[in-house]
């Protein structure tokens, strides 16, 4: 047996079923054998991977016993010369983990291997660092040194960001949300210290094969599509008291220890974790932002009742079609919903022309359509979708199903095809939105996918009033047909 792939799950209902079918697609060149350790996950992640692979080896723990020891439990119920960590929310993009693995062939000094991942957007994630140091506190990924200067040497050097990760490196750690490594490296260092419940397992291991004498590598040979946070849901209190308590353990085991300077490590971590737990605090839950949108909507559907009635007569004198126009949209986790709108093309525009997007001076558009267009009003009926629930007011933009993109070179492009289509349908689509707003109309679908991508990793509820008063504004300029940015 060439490889044993190891994931371990906990509440990864939304991406496992993908996880696997991308292990069966990208492994057949490759003799290999699955084992799935589930730690209690309390949705239907269990039953997904029974189902998805049913000749994998399934460890199902009554209990969460962190990724350390579910990694350790499927190494030993697998035999394979290589072992594979792959996350649940990571999907094999290609076939090269023969490549990875023919590589290791030809250099006995590699132990361990880390692949290129990437996100949902197609853009390269940094999985390669150099080991923390007392300077890490400044210039990791989430400091506010590299969110401000990206470019800084200190931030460059950790997180190894001054080159286009496409050659084969050695570094000093390699991410374990893919991580191939050979079985021999077990005797020298032994299996992951459990002590690390969540966090910092793979740097520790990579230390330890380094001190072992073993290599560890960058390689780009193999892709690997991340959903960073996919697995076991959002960034709750107790998930990030995990990683500081890992990173506190990570010190304690690797560094000179001195009680002053315990102390002063001790204080600046936990300080972190309040802060972090603080942030996450105000973020914006998917209940705190139902009930939101609940109240507004239902507020703004009684105040605007006389101006419903307004752009209907007007709707109706322009040229006596019906006023409203519904189409189905694609929502919240795929489902599909109809979305309404007041009628701002002519009569069955959609059979006679296609549904195609508008353009510039598209002739489709009616005189009462350019203003109701103009100032977002023919959207005003959304307002009903947002108080049903298949909508929110900020959120990506609401797509067609099937629906095209044509490339400059006259390609046409399925938009479920592009990096980050099926990552958008992980909130409610939005009537207003950071793509809507900021994004140009001409903006390939991958960057407007990408600005919708950085809206549901960066959401809270401040975040959601700024951009709701910005629509406001715009639509009190009127600007909303503007191709280029809206403010």
């Amino acid at each position: 047996m060439d490889l044993s792939v190891i994931i371990v799950s906990f509440n990864s209902a939304g991406f496992i079923e993908r996880c696997l079918a991308s292990v069966d697609t990208c492994l057949r060149g490759v003799t290999h054998e699955i084992c799935v350790v589930d730690n209690a996950s309390s949705d239907q992640s269990l039953d997904l991977a029974r189902r998805g692979a049913p000749g994998a080896r399934i460890i199902a723990s009554r209990e969460n016993l962190g990724f350390a020891a579910g990694v350790n439990r499927g190494i030993a119920a697998t035999t394979g010369r290589y072992v594979l960590w792959l996350n649940p929310d990571a999907e094999l993009l290609d076939g090269g983990a023969g490549e990875l693995i023919e590589y290791c062939e030809r250099h006995p000094g590699v132990g361990i291997l880390g692949p290129q991942l990437v996100d949902p957007s197609g853009r390269v994630q940094l999985s390669c660092r150099s080991f923390p140091s007392y300077r890490t506190a400044l210039f990791h990924r989430y400091s506010l040194l590299t969110r401000t200067f990206p470019n800084n040497p200190g931030s460059r050097d950790y997180l190894m960001s001054d080159w286009d990760h496409r050659t084969v490196r050695e570094v000093d750690w390699v991410s374990g949300a893919c991580l191939l490594h050979r079985r021999s490296v077990l005797d020298d260092i032994g299996g992951l210290d459990e002590r690390f419940f969540m966090y910092c397992e793979d740097v520790d291991f990579c230390l330890r094969a380094r001190q072992a004498g073993r290599s560890v590598r960058y390689h780009p040979g193999m892709r690997v599509l991340h959903h960073i946070g996919g697995s076991g849901g959002p960034a709750m209190p107790r998930m990030v008291v995990a990683r500081h308590r890992s990173v506190w353990r990570y010190y304690a085991k690797h560094f000179r220890r001195h009680p002053l300077k315990d102390a002063v490590v001790a204080a600046a971590i936990w300080a972190r974790c309040g802060m972090a737990i603080a942030r996450a605090a105000a973020r914006s839950t998917p209940t705190a932002k139902r009930a939101f949108d609940v109240v507004l909507a239902g507020l703004g559907l009684l105040a605007s009742l006389p101006l419903w009635a307004l752009i209907a007569i007007l709707i109706k004198l322009d040229d006596g079609g019906p006023v409203f126009y519904g189409q189905e949209r694609v929502g919240w986790g795929g489902r599909r919903f109809r979305g309404w709108k007041f009628r701002s093309m002519v009569p069955d525009s959609d059979r006679r022309f296609g549904p195609l997007p508008a353009m510039v001076d598209d002739a489709r558009i009616t005189r009462v359509g350019r203003l109701l267009r103009a100032t977002a009003m023919d959207e005003l009926p959304q307002l009903w979708n947002i108080f049903l629930g298949d909508m929110s007011f900020v959120g990506p933009r609401a797509l067609a199903p099937a629906e095209i993109e044509v490339e400059d070179s006259g390609h046409v492009v399925p938009l479920e095809k592009i990096l980050g289509y099926e990552a958008r349908h992980r909130v409610r689509p939005g009537l207003t939105g950071i793509t809507q707003i900021y994004a140009s109309r001409d903006l390939p679908r991958r960057e407007k996918f990408r600005l919708d991508l950085l809206y549901i990793r960066k959401q809270t509820f401040w975040l959601d009033c700024r951009l709701i008063a910005l629509s406001f504004w715009i639509t009190f300029r009127g600007r909303w047909e503007h191709r280029g940015r809206k403010v």
